[in-house]
């Protein structure tokens, strides 16, 4: 179940580089902080402790719950980094 979805934590990391490779360490760190212990320990927490999910199915299941939350606040933050800089910065930020 967790090896399925380990390409999404990869984007994730790549998402991450991108941002330090900006300029910006802060933000990765500080979103990783949040997504890694945040969402597990919040899940563990609430949803965990209905019978139901009280399994180890259920346990494994924020692992994936991470990771795409993970992937989409780090893509977020990434787009909205390279916007501010290049808002900034005109003419520093090329693709090519």
């Amino acid at each position: 179940m967790i090896g399925v979805f380990i390409f999404i934590y990869a984007g994730s990391d790549v998402a991450v580089a991108t941002m330090r490779g900006m300029g910006c360490s802060l933000t990765p760190t500080l979103t990783a902080v949040i997504r890694v212990c945040g969402v597990r320990l919040l899940w563990i927490a609430t949803v965990f402790q209905i019978p139901k999910y009280h399994t180890l199915y259920g346990l494994y299941f924020t692992y994936p719950l991470s990771y795409v939350l993970s992937f989409v606040v780090q893509i977020t933050c990434m787009i909205i980094m390279y916007k501010l800089i290049k808002k900034r910065f005109p003419g520093s930020v090329e693709v090519s």
